[in-house]
């Protein structure tokens, strides 16, 4: 037995060696591809094309393709007519029965960030130039353990305000010594913020209110003030009842960097992995902000050619992963304001999403870290 196991090996090394570059044929052939990869389905130029944008599953294809076909058959007339991408569309659809999308409430949620920036969205061709070649890492921070439990705006433009309480929180439970259950008003916050922004009457406030707010006047408590999710006539839904402002002096925090734009990635990395949490604004965009897959799992994919801009929303970051599959060379773990409902099988749980890193390095629109 053994002597034939011996001829054998010795037949396949001489086969090899009388056959030069079948080693190499063998290894070059490509295995089976994943039936909930893109590439089982499009042309490789398309593939590299839509994995810059973030697109990596059939499950994104599709939704994208639903709420923004238009849109995606501009994006992609280099490489598909609408054609084919019909075909592609009907392969995929074995794999889209197993995804049970649900309707999230309200179909659209409420933003409130003030843009005190131009934006312009930047290219897949420029975007591959850029992120195209990033080396990984793979380092990974997660303080989701650590932070309070999901909250939702509802249905005013305060988005902002649920950004920085959380910020404010986090960092008085696990720095400061607070009791775990520390609930602050993000009903006094968004007040607070109206008195400072200039914009009196909008239902929304800026990055740089909110700053100045986080350092000089805080929150009270949520029972002092609890949030009213409806609007009213007036924005701000105020004043505050008696007691609160002063209440509101003991949650401030002064030693916090503010960032206005040039982020620098590895300061947001290094912050988090220091068991912080970061507070950011961005554009939203219409690609993402309809898609029924990231309704599904909080996954925010780049800006395409021609996106419409749906508004501006500031959220928290909480912790990151670096991953070759996602543009830049990784994400951001973010922490919204929409409640449960939104991203209602994330992979960190619902109400938590991701961001990927060129995205937060090409659209920042202002935010803090601890210092």
């Amino acid at each position: 037995m053994k002597r034939k196991a011996l001829a054998l090996a010795i037949a396949i090394c001489l086969l090899f060696a009388a056959v030069p570059g079948l080693v190499g044929f063998i290894e070059a052939r490509p295995g089976p591809q994943d039936a909930n990869s893109l590439g089982q389905y499009l042309p490789p130029d398309a593939v590299k094309h839509l994995k810059i944008l973030g697109y990596r599953t059939p499950a994104q294809f599709v939704a994208f393709a639903s709420s923004n076909r238009e849109m995606l058959d501009r994006e992609l007339a280099p490489h598909l007519t609408p054609q084919q991408i019909n075909e592609a569309l009907q392969q995929m659809q074995p794999v889209i029965r197993q995804i049970r999308w649900r309707p999230v409430f309200p179909s659209e949620q409420s933003l409130g960030l003030i843009l005190e920036q131009p934006v312009q969205i930047v290219s897949w061709q420029e975007l591959l130039a850029r992120y195209g070649a990033v080396s990984v890492s793979y380092d990974e921070s997660n303080n989701i353990p650590y932070c309070t439990p999901i909250r939702d705006q509802g249905q005013r433009g305060t988005c902002v305000s649920f950004g920085s309480v959380s910020f404010l929180e986090f960092e008085f439970i696990n720095h400061k010594g607070y009791p775990q259950n520390l609930d602050l008003s993000e009903q006094f916050f968004f007040w607070a913020c109206k008195q400072r922004d200039g914009f009196p009457n909008s239902d929304g406030t800026s990055m740089t209110a909110a700053r100045d707010v986080t350092k000089y006047d805080g929150a009270c408590l949520e029972r002092t003030w609890p949030y009213n999710p409806y609007p009213t006539s007036d924005p701000a839904q105020g004043p505050p009842p008696s007691g609160a402002k002063e209440e509101a002096e003991e949650y401030t925090i002064q030693d916090i960097d503010y960032i206005r734009w040039r982020i620098d990635l590895s300061k947001l990395k290094n912050s988090l992995k220091q068991r912080h949490i970061a507070v950011f604004a961005v554009p939203v965009y219409a690609s993402w902000y309809y898609s029924e897959e990231t309704k599904r799992t909080g996954e925010i994919t780049m800006p395409v050619a021609n996106d419409k801009r749906i508004g501006g929303h500031c959220m928290a970051l909480v912790g990151y992963k670096d991953d070759a599959d996602y543009p830049g060379g990784g994400y951001f773990i973010l922490r919204n304001s929409w409640g449960t409902d939104w991203a209602y099988e994330s992979l960190y749980g619902a109400g938590y999403g991701t961001i990927p890193y060129a995205y937060i390095k090409q659209y920042w629109q202002g935010g803090w870290v601890a210092s």
